[in-house]
């Protein structure tokens, strides 16, 4: 490669980068959703496990968004969901086809409680977090399996 084209390549490159963005269309917003009401930590603080029964749950945390069974377990689940941020879109026309560019800060929380109640409703424990990471796992059933 001749050194004339070496030393002007990072300027072409850039000229061709401008020429492309200065077609571009661009376009940012700013969002914030937020879904559910996070609850009152004193509330939560007043379950005590071994203590508070479902009544006692119920009452202080209002009705769950899902009710769920695990072994001789009953989950009750409050969560909550806050979304906001920023985001920056460009489409570059590029002959028939286009390229689009995104870029996004975006801070995401799936926050909640669970408590779980053993089979007389006491509360045997109640844990808060992230949904994800305080649920447990659900284990396939066991199935029967046939030969051929």
């Amino acid at each position: 490669m001749p050194e004339r084209w070496r030393s002007s390549s990072p300027r072409l490159a850039g000229a061709l980068i401008g020429v492309c963005f200065l077609s571009a269309c661009f376009s940012g917003n700013l969002a914030r959703e937020r879904w559910h009401q996070p609850l009152d930590q004193a509330w939560v603080e007043q379950l005590i496990p071994g203590e508070a029964t479902l009544l006692d749950c119920l009452a202080a945390l209002g009705a769950p968004l899902r009710v769920e069974e695990h072994g001789q377990q009953t989950l009750l689940i409050w969560g909550w969901r806050e979304v906001r941020g920023f985001q920056v879109t460009a489409s570059v026309p590029l002959g028939d086809r286009s390229v689009n560019l995104s870029w996004a800060d975006q801070a995401r929380y799936l926050d909640g409680v669970v408590a779980f109640l053993g089979p007389d409703g006491t509360l045997l424990l109640l844990r808060q977090g992230q949904l994800g990471s305080i649920l447990p796992t659900k284990k396939p059933r066991p199935r029967l399996v046939t030969p051929d």
